[in-house]
């Protein structure tokens, strides 16, 4: 029931926003809708590895095959959880890339950059939300790592807006 009010949440929004442009690259909005997807993720840094045939990607991105098309998708994701202590933990784990296609965009989820994102548990294991119009920045500067370390630490949790 949770991903259906979701995924109505997010073609509404997202058709929304599509007029709009849809706000990118901001860490304390990214960790705020980790927050709202629910508060048991891991925060990380890292890449992603499609465990897919490469007809079936374009970029390095997902293709859609048809307008609200919702995928499951597995991966691997690479890196480092990143810990309210400011520790770094290395991860090297299979992940569930949960998105929905809407307009031409299957979510940020791409294999080739380093990105910040939320790891949510799920029943079938870990899962990455990959959703069009998420703030989750691509590249990882030092301002997006002091951000987000300060969210963690649940300290202000506030960054430069940039819009694409």
């Amino acid at each position: 029931m949770k991903q259906m009010i979701l995924a109505a949440t997010l073609v509404a929004s997202a058709g929304q926003a599509n007029a709009l442009s849809c706000l990118f690259g901001d860490a304390a909005v990214a960790y705020t809708q980790a927050q709202e997807l629910g508060a048991d993720f891991q925060t990380a840094i890292g890449t992603l590895a499609w465990d897919l045939p490469a007809d079936q990607l374009h970029g390095g991105g997902l293709i859609m095959e048809y307008e609200g098309q919702e995928r499951s998708t597995p991966a691997r994701f690479t890196g480092d959880i990143i810990s309210a202590d400011g520790q770094r933990t290395p991860i090297d784990a299979a992940v569930f890339v949960e998105t929905i296609c809407i307009n031409g965009d299957c979510g940020y989820a791409y294999t080739g950059f380093e990105m910040l994102t939320f790891l949510h548990e799920g029943d079938a294991g870990l899962v990455m939300y990959a959703y069009p119009c998420q703030s989750y920045p691509t590249g990882v500067s030092e301002a997006t790592l002091a951000t987000v370390q300060s969210c963690i630490e649940g300290g202000p949790c506030d960054g430069t807006l940039s819009w694409e």
